[in-house]
């Protein structure tokens, strides 16, 4: 049948019309671009052998231990309502106690249990474990940081009361070699430049 049909220009500008969505050539752009994330930030990224002894020696309270001390400790506690003569008992209580312990500080966990009112520590002997700087109250601290190892102090006063203290071991401060933290101080400096690299991206 198409032989016997004629389309006029009328009719191929009338189509045309109806179907311009059907002839749209779709809008193309020509994109260069980069790509900005961590990978492309910490590319190529050398550290030197002074930027990682830098980095441990202004860092070293991070690869290290500071001094600690393994403290027990009697506790007389010294109540609100206590006037000068209870108060000037329960110290000389405690500065008997204070003696027998340092004449023989075998004795002193056995003293512990039998006087100390710490409840919290007594029933070990008055033992504290392990303690650093910025742990106990700064009388106490002031006094266990001061004493050697094995040795017995006198009656120290605090706000929780009196205090008998023993120190039964020391571990000095101590830092990790550069060698066994090296790998962490390198990721560390890669992450800090690949950082400000990003920024400037």
């Amino acid at each position: 049948f198409t032989k016997d049909i004629t389309v006029s220009d009328a009719d191929i500008k009338a189509w045309y019309d109806a179907n311009q969505s059907r002839l749209q050539i779709p809008e193309n752009i020509d994109v260069d671009y980069v790509v900005l994330n961590e990978g492309a930030a910490s590319k190529d990224i050398k550290v030197s052998d002074a930027d990682i002894e830098s980095f441990y020696k202004q860092n070293q309270a991070r690869y290290g231990q500071p001094e600690r001390r393994r403290v027990s400790h009697i506790l007389l506690e010294v109540p609100a309502s206590a006037d000068d003569a209870a108060k000037a008992k329960l110290r000389e209580k405690a500065n008997d106690l204070a003696k027998r312990a340092a004449a023989d500080p075998k004795q002193f966990a056995a003293l512990a249990k039998e006087f100390s009112q710490d409840t919290g520590s007594a029933g070990e002997g008055g033992d504290l474990g392990w303690i650093s700087r910025n742990m106990l109250v700064p009388q106490v601290e002031d006094a266990l940081f001061k004493l050697d190892k094995g040795t017995v102090s006198g009656v120290v006063e605090s706000p929780f009361g009196l205090h008998v203290l023993y120190i039964t071991d020391v571990q000095p401060a101590s830092v990790k070699p550069l060698a066994d933290v090296r790998e962490d101080i390198v990721t560390e400096i890669r992450k800090q430049i690949a950082a400000d690299r990003f920024a400037s991206m």
